[in-house]
């Protein structure tokens, strides 16, 4: 597949240029999702796909970290996951929530959700606190505090104001 490196408020394609989008960890990093959401419509096809997994705002995981500072997050997040600190960009968390997730903008329907845990594999430790957050949360009614949401959304047919 195509790979390509670009400001999401202004992709280098045409409208209509893609059936499938694929959106993973973005859109908490994203400032004015709204006009995330404008140019994902004009880029997909109708019918098209947007696939997003995004952290979860309400999960106490990703709320606490909301808490610490931006430079400390860097430092702790580089470490435990292995990254280099210029590769962690500021979070907003603007359209993080499930109920924001669950309400897709003009011109989508939402497909499918689902609340999960990333398992990331590049600690141990990582690894199994991740692993036993999501046996902890495996009752239906605790699944929306997960880490992670996955969204499947349909650009509508015929986007209104078309």
């Amino acid at each position: 597949g195509l790979f390509v490196n670009a400001r999401l408020e202004a992709l280098p394609f045409a409208a209509g240029a893609a059936g499938t989008l694929s959106l993973r960890f973005v859109l908490e990093h994203i400032e004015n999702p709204e006009r995330l959401w404008e140019e994902c419509a004009r880029v997909l096809l109708p019918g098209g796909r947007l696939v997003l997994i995004t952290t979860n705002r309400i999960s106490p995981l990703v709320a606490l970290a909301g808490c610490v500072p931006h430079r400390l997050r860097e430092r702790l997040i580089s470490r435990v996951f292995k990254v280099r600190p210029g590769d962690i960009f500021p979070t907003w968390h603007r359209w993080n929530t499930p109920r924001t997730l669950a309400n897709p903008p003009r011109g989508f329907s939402l497909e499918r959700i689902e609340y999960v845990e990333a398992l990331d594999w590049t600690r141990r430790f990582v690894f199994l606190a991740l692993l036993l957050l999501a046996f902890v949360t495996r009752p239906r009614l605790l699944r929306p505090i997960r880490s992670n949401v996955v969204a499947v959304y349909c650009r509508c047919q015929q986007a209104e104001g078309q």
